[in-house]
């Protein structure tokens, strides 16, 4: 076999920046370009996750005003007027 034929081999336990690199490598672009994407992941992959945390925390604050709404009948009201 010729050592130019031969494949890259693959990172079997690497952090995803290293990972990242070498997918960069692949593709023919620099590592300053792999850094700028994987950062760029990362900071969307931020974003998603805030905005799955805040839908969750609107359907939760949404139940518990249709519970009260639902059950505010039972209770009197603490300041008579």
């Amino acid at each position: 076999m010729d050592a130019d034929s031969v494949a890259p081999r693959k990172l079997l336990l690497s952090s995803p920046s290293q990972q990242a690199e070498q997918q960069a490598q692949e593709r023919g672009e620099s590592a300053d370009q792999s850094r700028h994407w994987f950062e760029q992941e990362v900071e969307k992959n931020l974003a998603d996750s805030r905005q799955e945390d805040h839908l969750k925390r609107l359907r939760k604050l949404k139940k518990a005003l249709d519970y009260i709404s639902e059950t505010d009948w039972k209770y009197e009201n603490a300041k008579p007027f």
